[in-house]
């Protein structure tokens, strides 16, 4: 689960780097679920937040995380840890 949120950020800091502007900018925020150590939510916010995580969301469900569109600017990824196979 860490490393697919560290990709989202770097993916993120990428985006955030080729426009160059704060206004432009998304922004994270990590939280992990008080009820749960098995969810870890990304609440990104800034900029057509919804159009970029639009048209990824058909690669990032049901695999990798949840993808909740609030707005137009904030878009929340829940990412919940797998159960692993033996």
């Amino acid at each position: 689960m860490k490393s697919e949120i560290n990709a989202i950020k770097s993916l993120i800091k990428s985006r955030n780097k080729g426009y160059n502007s704060e206004s432009l900018a998304l922004n994270v925020t990590e939280e992990e679920s008080p009820w749960s150590r098995d969810t870890t939510s990304l609440t990104v916010t800034g900029f057509d937040a919804s159009a970029y995580f639009a048209q990824m969301k058909p690669f990032l469900e049901p695999m990798i995380c949840d993808v909740d569109i609030v707005t137009a600017k904030e878009v929340t990824l829940t990412f919940r840890k797998r159960a692993s196979s033996k």
